[in-house]
């Protein structure tokens, strides 16, 4: 049921309806070979190496059980 799935997922009914809509677009979106015409607002990544670096960093600090906070990523 989509009122069951948006409320777990803490997001309006529409918002889901939308993103079930363009099911397709989105996941079509993330392949390289899309032309980039047709995107309107899905950018990649601007800082791609920084954002590997946080992600190794990530798991290495979750592998020795520290906890992790926003504030602190």
């Amino acid at each position: 049921m989509k009122t069951e799935v948006a409320k777990e997922f803490n997001i309006p009914l529409s918002l889901l309806s939308t993103i079930l809509k363009n099911h397709d677009k989105i996941i079509g979106s993330s392949d390289a070979a899309a032309p980039l015409k047709d995107r309107k607002r899905i950018h990649g990544q601007k800082y791609a190496a920084m954002e590997g670096k946080l992600l190794e960093w990530y798991h290495e600090m979750h592998a020795t059980n520290l906890p992790l906070s926003g504030h602190l990523v």
